[in-house]
């Protein structure tokens, strides 16, 4: 079984590879959505080829990744984002 601290962790290890290899880039919603759509698109893809859970897992902490650099970065086109309304 996955733990919320794992799959938490494996995001932050995603992310920071991603970012070492590709940079900070601030990504307007368009490039969001296409570089999310691009991600979800592969959990799809392994869900229908029935691919290994450890591959589909992969490919989840992906599209997180994506939200999660979002979310950071801000948008390039309408700034930063504001605080999480956690209610």
């Amino acid at each position: 079984m996955i733990t919320r601290q794992d799959f938490f962790k494996a995001v932050e290890v995603e992310l920071d590879k991603a970012r070492a290899k590709h940079g900070v880039n601030h990504w307007g919603r368009h490039e969001f959505h296409s570089i999310l759509q691009e991600e979800y698109e592969e959990v799809w893809d392994d869900i229908k080829a029935n691919a290994p859970a450890k591959q589909l897992n992969k490919e989840i902490i992906q599209v997180v990744a994506v939200c999660l650099h979002y979310l950071e970065t801000g948008d390039r086109t309408r700034g930063e984002h504001p605080p999480l309304d956690m209610e």
